[in-house]
């Protein structure tokens, strides 16, 4: 029963270079790149602001709403994405600098 077990583990490293499988090393593998979220709540500016509710509708935290048909950014609830900024058709928010 166990002897099928040890022969299939010797074999497993042959033929690719490995003498052992426990020192295979992942040398290959390419960290993964880090995304930085602004850290600042966008700014509506009223002017541009059609309401639209583009904004409202693809923020994942819910912390946009659409009052007098203007976008209000509620900053406890906002996770600083930037998702807003860069699905507004008229580009009414922005990041500060």
């Amino acid at each position: 029963m166990f002897g099928w077990r040890r022969k299939r583990g010797r074999r497993l490293g042959r033929g690719r270079g490995w003498r052992r499988v426990r020192r295979i090393t992942y040398s290959g593998l390419q960290p993964i790149p880090k995304r930085r979220f602004p850290r600042e709540i966008p700014i509506v500016n009223e002017e541009k602001c059609v309401g639209c509710g583009e904004c409202a509708k693809n923020c994942p935290a819910e912390a946009i709403t659409i009052v007098n048909k203007k976008a209000h950014i509620d900053p406890a609830l906002c996770l600083r994405c930037g998702l807003c900024v860069r699905v507004c058709p008229k580009g009414a928010l922005i990041l500060p600098s």
